[in-house]
């Protein structure tokens, strides 16, 4: 039974460049449960269970474009292959959520403790450190066709995260849905009403109902990767994403 939850959000992106740039990601939500395992711990003794998510959210598929993920992540690799064997991974997630996930990508769920806290907040510093890298050394896209794809891909992701991201729930208990609503799209995931005219249907159509709205479960196809879908050399292993 959940009793609390804090959820918190940070995306850091580079719009003006019109460039391919990765985002910066970090994501975690701290829930406080009541463990039924041991009665002798389910009323008296909550645990606090800690969900985490750092990356550098890829603007393309790093699935099918090797160049794209040459270009940014293979230099990182040991980066992510160093947190990956500190933190457990965090157990199965939203399949349709892995297209927008790099192979170095921190996805981590353990009983709260100092250590990994700070782990966690390590990470982040290194990730942050790595994106401003990557940012310090991009240059403006020249071709205006690029641009145009890489905005697209930047809606696409604002898109689908301003619709499905898993903190919407805990918004709308503390704000309501109005207020939880604009600090989504105005806030959060900031440029979801202003980089294109996409709806959520547009981009992801299995998602449509037989009377157009949208379906409010958070994937269509499940959830899966038990383990780690990346190798150490940051090859998808996983089952192909659909």
């Amino acid at each position: 039974m959940v009793q609390a939850m804090k959820h918190d959000v940070l995306i850091v992106c580079r719009r003006s460049l019109g460039a391919s740039l990765p985002r910066m990601g970090r994501q975690r939500c701290t829930c406080f449960l009541s463990s039924h395992l041991r009665l002798d711990y389910s009323e008296v003794c909550p645990l606090k269970a800690v969900m985490g998510c750092r990356d550098l959210n890829p603007l393309h598929d790093v699935t099918n474009q090797q160049d794209y993920k040459k270009k940014y992540y293979k230099h990182l690799i040991p980066l992510g292959l160093k947190y990956a064997e500190l933190l457990p991974w965090g157990g199965k997630i939203t399949t349709e959520s892995m297209k927008f996930f790099s192979p170095i990508v921190i996805w981590t769920k353990f009983p709260s403790s100092y250590e990994k806290h700070h782990l966690l907040y390590s990470a982040f510093k290194e990730y942050l450190k790595s994106w401003l890298e990557l940012m310090d050394q991009a240059s403006g896209e020249t071709d205006v066709s690029q641009v145009m794809v890489n905005i697209e891909a930047q809606h696409r992701y604002l898109t689908w995260r301003a619709e499905k991201d898993p903190g919407h729930q805990v918004l709308r208990r503390v704000a309501g849905e109005t207020l939880a609503k604009e600090l989504v799209r105005s806030f959060l995931f900031n440029g979801v009403d202003e980089l294109g005219n996409k709806t959520f249907i547009d981009y992801f159509p299995e998602y449509e109902c037989d009377d157009g709205t949208i379906n409010q479960k958070r994937s269509m196809i499940g959830k899966s990767f038990e383990s780690r879908p990346w190798n150490t050399r940051g090859e998808f292993i996983g089952n192909i994403l659909r």
